[in-house]
């Protein structure tokens, strides 16, 4: 799984967006890998969804 992971950062080193959290780098040891994000405040959007329900138009735009 660690190659789909690679592939994965490749995508994000690529992406600049203000909605997009921001990719600052990995960490590989042995087995693992490591992906840094930015950190945004106010939790998950699994969180977000769990107390809203869904989103309207308006905020997921």
């Amino acid at each position: 799984h660690i190659r789909e992971l690679e592939e994965e950062v490749k995508l994000l080193k690529n992406l600049s967006h203000p909605n997009i959290v921001r990719y600052l780098g990995t960490v590989r040891e042995e087995d693992t890998l490591n992906i840094l994000l930015e950190f945004v405040p106010g939790g998950s959007i699994q969180s977000l969804l769990g107390k809203l329900g869904s989103f309207p138009e308006a905020i997921s735009q």
